[in-house]
């Protein structure tokens, strides 16, 4: 195993800690590999539009990208015997290697082949630099307890998902914080288990280098002692999967399971490396979704948004808080939210990355800002035009953020020793309360990719704020039974009997015939994507409003064409043909048809073409027809 003999040759037992007591002229340094080697099989996996899919590419992408850092790790040999470096372990999931270097030898290393960038990750001086809120050392309100504290899991919709079955069952979420009370009567239950441990025998019995790892893991202490001392985990792990044993249910996803990843003693004193190796052990492990309620002035913004946008190309949902800074003079936009909730999402321009960010709202749905006594929710946009080798999103206008917003105030949830507390508040509870969100609507849909899941999250939130997406609330308060509800219509057949919209970022699959009744609407936004299977139609007896502009169109296509949309039939690489699909029949009143755009459906007989009016005398311009049948120019 490549990652395992690299580190046990060049990192003696024991020497990672001492150098962090001693620092001996050394600096810690993140080595960013130039990754050439890496991109094919990043490319095969996105186009595998299905988590199960992505899941199973976890072990080549890993052998793929440590076969390109051992050769790093092999030219940095010469320096490890000379002394100017120590403690260098890969990390597969950054594309990187970690190492103590001497400053000296720097230079040298930044000209090595194979090496993209040096940066350094020394965790003291950027936290010493950093403000309050940067650092977000409080890490949420908390206060004695008080008797109203259910309201947020009623206003995220939740409640009336559990009745449905929805609870979040058989999905895996890992809490990267400063670990948990496994003893709580409402998480001892929801407890992650890793199948190749044997407890306590003081082994490493499924050779993945972590002894004892039955729940997870201690990185920052290298151990499997995963208690919180903190008790910041144990809060936010109860607002993912407090299941209530106790006698009060404070997770949004009380079926699902909890992976307790501890990458930290408490906020004051986070490393980098460790949550960058958290993230990797959830990723081999299975994690569905990652949950990090906490913020960093990062030393290495570029490894954060490497490590999270591998994460969820590989299929893993991460959800990260806004931070609490709003107000904070040290931090003024577009700095003010931090690492890495400043990571662009899965669904931002340029799809490169994959941090779901979440702001908090008050009972009232006003933002979480309890100024003058201390700081709020914190405040986008963000930028990444100072960050190589990204050098994009400049401010401004800077890249949106917050994502979602979510309850953060006054929260009750679990506590280290077995009770509760109440009026929590933060955005540190406002994510978890979304991973669990995410966890209920992967249970319904298991193969969701965090793009997709990112999409019908911001598509169906309740605006709140300025119109449309802002910096304040993102898309809006996020609304469990929407997203449910998204997903239960994103696979349609049979007849639509009442009025229903199909949301923009979101592709629907029609497997057979589909029938629009008469007095009914199908709304469908822009940038809606419609494959349709073989043979199906959809016949318009009612009214099909498509809401597409000149730049965004409604697309209606085959099941099989890859090219919008992804591979949704889960057949690998496709592209359609013409007659792949039936035909969009207009039968009824009042349809206006415009900016459309049809590929491969119909046949050769006119009745049969992709898009016929049967009756209705409908509107139709600005659509296209294209590798379909009639096929050819813009129809105005």
């Amino acid at each position: 195993d490549v990652y395992k003999r690299q580190v046990l040759a060049l990192v003696p037992p024991g020497a990672r800690a001492a150098g962090e007591a001693a620092n001996d002229g050394y600096t810690s340094v993140m080595i960013h590999a130039d990754r050439a080697g890496v991109r094919a099989i990043e490319r095969e996996i996105a186009a595998i539009t299905g988590r199960a899919g992505r899941r199973l590419l976890v072990p080549r992408y890993r052998e793929t990208v440590l076969a390109e850092l051992d050769a790093l790790v092999g030219e940095l040999r010469p320096l490890v015997e000379a002394g100017s470096v120590r403690n260098v372990r890969p990390l597969w999931i950054a594309g990187a290697v970690v190492a103590d270097v001497r400053a000296e030898a720097v230079d040298g290393i930044a000209l090595l082949p194979g090496v993209d960038c040096v940066v350094s990750t020394d965790r003291a001086a950027a936290n010493a630099a950093a403000g309050p809120a940067a650092r977000n050392g409080r890490g949420g309100l908390y206060a004695p307890m008080a008797d109203d504290t259910s309201w947020a899991l009623g206003r995220l919709g939740v409640t009336g998902l559990w009745a449905a079955g929805l609870t979040g069952e058989g999905v895996v979420v890992a809490i990267l914080d400063t670990g948990v009370d496994e003893t709580h009567p409402d998480l001892s239950g929801r407890l992650w288990t890793n199948p190749g441990e044997i407890p306590g025998n003081g082994l490493d019995d499924d050779g993945n280098w972590y002894v004892d790892d039955v729940h997870g893991y201690d990185f920052a202490g290298r151990t499997e002692e995963i208690a919180d001392f903190d008790g910041h985990g144990t809060r936010v792990a109860g607002c993912v999967a407090g299941d209530g044993t106790a006698g009060s249910a404070t997770g949004a996803a009380p079926g699902s399971r909890i992976m307790i990843c501890k990458a930290f003693e408490d906020l004051s004193a986070i490393d980098d490396m460790d949550c960058f190796e958290a993230i990797q052990y959830a990723v081999e492990n299975g994690a569905d979704v990652i949950n990090m309620s906490f913020g960093v002035a990062a030393a290495d913004r570029r490894g954060w948004r490497e490590t999270c946008r591998a994460a969820s190309l590989l299929g893993t949902t991460i959800v990260a808080e806004a931070g609490d800074g709003r107000g904070d003079l040290s931090a003024p936009v577009p700095a003010n939210i931090p690492t890495p909730g400043d990571v662009p999402s899965p669904t931002a321009p340029g799809n490169e990355s994959g941090v779901i960010t979440i702001g908090a709202v008050t009972k009232s749905d006003a933002i979480w800002d309890p100024a003058p006594d201390t700081l709020g929710s914190g405040e986008g946009p963000v930028s990444w035009e100072t960050v190589s080798p990204y050098l994009d999103h400049p401010y401004p206008p800077g890249l949106v953020k917050p994502d979602l917003a979510a309850p953060g105030d006054s929260l009750r949830t679990t506590a280290p020793g077995g009770g509760y507390v109440d009026d929590v508040s933060g955005t540190s509870y406002a994510a978890p309360l979304t991973a669990g969100v995410a966890a209920l609507l992967l249970q319904q849909d298991p193969n969701l990719l965090p793009a997709r899941l990112d999409s019908i999250l911001q598509a169906t939130a309740i605006d709140l704020g300025a119109p449309g997406k802002d910096s304040d609330f993102g898309a809006g308060l996020v609304d469990a039974a929407a997203a449910s509800a998204v997903l239960e219509q994103n696979v349609a057949s049979g007849h639509i009997t009442e009025n229903t919209t199909w949301y923009s970022g979101i592709v629907y699959l029609v497997t057979g015939d589909l029938t629009i009744d008469p007095g009914v609407t199908l709304a469908i936004e822009a940038g809606v994507i419609v494959k349709v299977g073989a043979g199906a139609s959809i016949v318009v007896e009612g009214v099909l409003f498509p809401q597409g502009t000149s730049t965004v169109p409604v697309v209606f296509t085959s099941w099989r064409d890859d090219a919008v949309g992804g591979d949704t039939n889960g057949d690998g690489p496709s592209a359609g043909e013409a007659g792949d699909w039936g035909q969009v029949r207009i039968v009824g009143t009042g349809n206006v048809i415009q900016f459309c755009e049809f590929y491969f459906g119909g046949s050769t007989d006119d009745v049969d073409a992709v898009l016929y009016v049967a009756g209705g005398d409908p509107v139709i311009r600005y659509c296209r027809i294209e590798s379909g049948y009639e096929y050819g120019d813009w129809i105005y």
